[in-house]
């Protein structure tokens, strides 16, 4: 949630801290929604080149778990 309300100087270690936390779950579902939503803000941020990265990630995620709706 931190990360939705972020500043763009706060958005990588507000998403670092989450991410973080997706690794010690076993909820891929999330962690692909977490990445989707930090593609989002860095595409708003203008950081185009960071975005496709997180954005590619959640995509091949939610492909990989069959959430055609998601991908």
């Amino acid at each position: 949630m931190r990360g939705l309300l972020a500043e763009p100087a706060e958005l990588d270690d507000c998403f670092a801290e989450a991410l973080a936390h997706h690794t010690r779950t076993l909820d891929a579902f999330d962690k692909a929604r977490t990445r989707l939503v930090l593609g989002e803000r860095l595409r708003r941020s203008r950081r185009r080149i960071d975005a496709r990265v997180q954005l590619r990630t959640a995509l091949e995620s939610f492909e990989g778990l069959g959430a055609q709706v998601w991908a």
